[in-house]
């Protein structure tokens, strides 16, 4: 019988082994059995490439239909054009800031892609729907996202709208602090990625500006905060990276409590055998540390004049011996009431061998300090002579050493407020920055030519470590009115690769106590963290955070302070000392094992 698939389908009869025609019947048998076998073969041979055919006829027909809507849901492009700023003209660059913002922030791979720069630059800036939908089509896009801002003081109004090709339009506006900009621009993107574009999740984040409780994920090694892809959720580096304490000890290291008051740490490799070393500098003494079986043990002290009010502590490679030297920087003989007069910047350098410090020259009249700079972001040493009105008012400058001499070299160009504690620099995406801390502990990013450009709205680099000085007016001597001033030096301005390895991150301390925020001399502050921050287009935004800690945040560095082979994050901190008074103060270490390659289990979460 012939079936419809073309081939012939035949009954098929088995014998068995005895059979009733003798001798001559039973090849014959045996022959018509082998070609039924045969037949049997071909045909399931074609059943087999009918299915196949027929699955793959089926599987094209549902990629086709699945493509067919793929392509109906993706391809949509978007644009957004400069905001208009109505302020100060000093304000002038939040337009295209406030634009790259919003575009990387309402990028949606695949679903809703931003056009090329180049072509939104014809689109000019509208102010108004009907204006928008004439850039829209002749930008050939899908949405349209433009709007404005108005700067008053220290208030924004903020006002951003999106137009469709179908004449939809969806106004969005917000009224902040000019310091509140970047989570509120934050807001209303999360809002338009919602219920613009509907992209998953996005309602979420939106939902953290209208103060819906966050989420807590477990990114990398748990103990530090990372905040920079879901604002709905805390992500972690490391365990104590949070405001709250933590059973799990793993990550973490702790030195046992020190009988100093430590002004300054660096850790590093002081007499080239490959083994890093602590350094901490105090009133009066400097000593050097190494870590065994979990403890830090003393190596070498030396003293420091009781003259001189101890600030900071360096490495760096000046050529003086053949391995880093440590230079350490203060005031000497600080401003006293009796004696009416400002003290002297007070340098020396040292060297550390064979288990001894040595001095290699001292009493060298300049401030002096370390500090990243582009383009390789390598320390570099410099230099500040004694001011005429305030011991920080001279200029900065590179140290050179000549003759076997520590020397200013080359003028550094910083904002009229930079001194040598207070300044360093940080590569944007818009070009390098100068940062610089000013009197209130808050961080202002500059341009390269010294153009204010933001501020950050928390205090931060707010160190317990300072001096006094008589108050000046130009040309006069010091008030016999007055009483002491104090000046606060900054923390370091610390730059390193951490959550990106291909990005700099800002890594600065900050103090947190209500009653320094209204008495300038009080800097004994019962808590203390370390944030990460990055620049944004608009400020500086926060990337993780330490858990608080139970004291003050004195100095801190990322460097491998165990000789594992790791970096840490290692921070060195003053006990709180509540109202047994600023002399009870001791000093202690925690260093915090960081996961520089993200495993599979820990990976960050790539934005949608």
């Amino acid at each position: 019988m012939s079936s419809a698939g073309g081939f012939a389908l035949r009954k098929v009869t088995c014998y068995g082994t005895t059979s009733r025609q003798g001798a001559v019947g039973a090849p014959r048998k045996a022959a018509s059995q082998a070609s039924d076998l045969e037949d049997v073969e071909e045909m399931k041979m074609h059943c087999v490439r009918i299915a196949a055919l027929f699955v793959a006829l089926v599987g094209s027909l549902l990629a086709g239909l699945v493509s067919a809507a793929s392509a109906q849901e993706a391809g949509k492009t978007f644009a957004v054009t400069p905001f208009k700023i109505m302020g100060p003209d000093n304000y002038a660059y939040l337009g295209p800031a406030i634009q790259s913002m919003l575009t990387s922030r309402l990028t949606w791979r695949g679903h809703f892609d931003p056009i090329e720069p180049s072509g939104v630059a014809g689109a000019g800036v509208p102010t108004a729907a009907a204006q928008a939908r004439e850039a829209l089509q002749k930008l050939g896009t899908d949405y349209l996202v433009f709007g404005s801002a108005t700067i008053v003081g220290e208030d924004v109004s903020l006002d951003v709208q999106v137009v469709d090709a179908a004449g939809n339009h969806w106004p969005k506006s917000s009224s902040v602090k000019l310091s509140a900009l970047i989570p509120a621009m934050e807001g209303v993107a999360q809002s338009i990625n919602a219920e613009v574009f509907k992209r998953p999740g996005a309602d979420a984040k939106a939902a953290v500006a209208q103060g819906q409780p966050r989420q807590q994920v477990q990114m990398m090694n748990p103990d530090l905060v990372y905040n920079e892809q879901d604002a709905r959720q805390d992500f972690f580096l490391n365990p104590y990276f949070r405001q709250q304490e933590t059973p799990d000890q793993s990550g973490r290291w702790r030195s046992q409590t020190l009988p100093v008051q430590a002004a300054s740490m660096v850790i590093d490799d002081l007499d080239g055998d490959g083994v890093n070393e602590i350094v901490l500098l105090e009133d009066g003494k400097l000593n050097v540390y190494s870590i065994h079986s979990g403890r830090m043990d003393l190596q070498a002290s030396i003293e420091v004049p009781s003259r001189v009010r101890s600030l900071r502590v360096n490495t760096f490679e000046l050529g003086m011996v053949s391995r880093n030297n440590i230079i350490i920087t203060g005031l000497a003989d600080e401003y006293e009431e009796t004696r009416r007069r400002d003290g002297t910047p007070w340098s020396a350098v040292l060297a550390y061998d064979g288990g001894r410090l040595q001095y290699v020259q001292e009493n060298i009249p300049l401030f002096m300090d370390a500090v990243q700079v582009p383009p390789y972001y390598r320390k570099m040493l410099f230099c500040q002579k004694k001011g005429n009105n305030h011991p920080l008012d001279g200029t900065v400058h590179e140290v050179i050493v000549s003759n076997g001499q520590i020397q200013p070299g080359v003028r550094v160009n910083l904002p009229a407020y930079g001194n040598i504690f207070n300044f360093g620099y940080m590569p944007t995406q818009d070009g390098e920055m100068i940062l610089v801390v000013d009197d209130f502990d808050r961080i202002r990013v500059n341009t390269a030519t010294g153009r204010f450009v933001a501020q950050t709205g928390d205090e931060y680099a707010n160190s317990p470590v300072g001096f006094n000085y008589a108050k000046r007016v130009a040309g006069l001597g010091a008030s016999q009115s007055s009483e002491t001033n104090k000046y606060w030096i900054s923390g370091r301005l610390l730059l390193a690769k951490l959550a990106d390895k291909n990005k700099y991150e800002l890594i600065v301390g900050r103090n947190i106590s209500k009653a320094a925020n209204i008495f300038a001399n009080y800097r004994d502050f019962p808590f203390g963290e370390v944030h990460s921050l990055y620049w944004d287009g608009v400020g500086l935004s926060l990337i993780w955070k330490t858990r608080q800690f139970k004291g003050t945040v004195v100095d801190y560095a990322v460097a491998d302070i165990d000789n594992d082979g790791n970096k840490e994050l290692c921070v060195l901190l003053h006990t709180y000392s509540g109202t047994a008074g600023l002399s009870s103060r001791r000093s202690v270490i925690e260093a915090f094992k960081l996961s520089l390659e993200p495993t599979p289990e820990n990976a960050q979460p790539q934005a949608q």
